[in-house]
């Protein structure tokens, strides 16, 4: 997203998509975006407390390969045919009842709902637009701002902007880290949570009946910089983190480095796109094929898994 259009791109090769972009910024500026679980459907926060709910619909083919003999692009499920073509359709709108001196910080996607934080108040809202309930910040912690925040099965983890996190879950919020938290991620098919920190480290926690339970201890191998942003594989079966400095770190789910990276302008955001990883920083975006572990040692892949 931008501040006032939504933008779907196409990784390999880069090509836009489909767009949509507003000209009055009534609602306010679009603050963030999830998709909905399972459906072809992202919702956009606005920061006056409007969400719009935007279908990515398939269209014809945009782009035909023609090539005489096996080409480097035709490497995944589909790719050896083209680009498909995707369209942004907004459907519906809906608004929260937000205070005048309030508005939108962030928002998480979760596999019941979505959870917007606004200065005051996290709102829980349905993947139906139907208003599930709300909890006020200052009941979770008074020490910081809220930047981050994200749904666990029964569970919902906010990250401050002093590098707290608290976890609430059934009226309880305890504490999670040593305080120096930048971001976290997780993984609902793994039962994972990923926690950056501001000395580089990740640490990552496995989800069990009794609450998360400390896996691993992951150094920053390549100096000292803080942890920009993080993203799990689909499966689960690696994460990969971003830092300061410009690298690009996938481990294990255990915390093992598979591939280190160094690009030129530090990652804001990453994405992976079956073995690729795609990452965007603020005037460019990279997309790296990882095929082998920091060490020299080959990392096997399949198209959907790292091994």
């Amino acid at each position: 997203i931008g501040t006032h259009g939504v933008y779907l791109w196409n990784v390999r090769p880069f090509a836009l998509l489909s767009s949509l972009t507003y000209d009055t910024c009534e609602f306010g500026d679009m603050v963030d975006i999830v998709w909905a679980p399972g459906r072809d459907v992202v919702f956009v926060v606005l920061a006056h407390g409007y969400i719009y709910e935007i279908a990515v619909q398939r269209r014809e083919p945009v782009l035909e390969y023609a090539f005489a003999t096996q080409h480097y692009y035709a490497r995944g499920p589909g790719e050896e045919h083209g680009i498909i073509g995707q369209s942004l359709v907004q459907q519906r709108t809906y608004r929260l009842p937000l205070g005048t001196e309030d508005a939108v910080v962030c928002a998480g996607a979760g596999p019941k709902h979505m959870l917007i934080a606004t200065r005051a108040k996290v709102y829980r809202v349905t993947w139906t637009g139907a208003l599930a309930g709300s909890i006020d910040i200052d009941s979770v912690y008074t020490g910081a701002s809220i930047v981050q925040l994200d749904a666990l099965d029964d569970e919902e983890l906010f990250v401050f902007g002093d590098g707290t996190v608290r976890i609430a879950s059934a009226g309880s919020v305890r504490a999670l880290g040593t305080g120096s938290t930048t971001c976290v991620a997780y993984s609902a098919i793994a039962g994972m949570v990923a926690v950056g920190t501001s000395e580089g480290a990740v640490e990552l926690y496995g989800c069990t009946d009794s609450g998360l339970e400390h896996v691993a201890h992951a150094e920053f191998q390549h100096g000292h910089s803080a942890v920009a942003a993080l993203r799990w594989t689909g499966d689960g079966a690696a994460v990969a983190s971003a830092h300061k400095s410009g690298h690009v770190v996938v481990r294990s789910a255990l915390g093992y480095e598979l591939n280190v990276t160094q690009i030129a302008e530090p990652a804001e955001y990453l994405a992976w796109t079956g073995m690729r990883l795609v990452a965007v920083a603020a005037r460019r975006a990279a997309v790296l094929g990882f095929a082998r572990a920091g060490s020299g040692g080959l990392c096997l892949h399949t198209d959907d898994k790292v091994m």
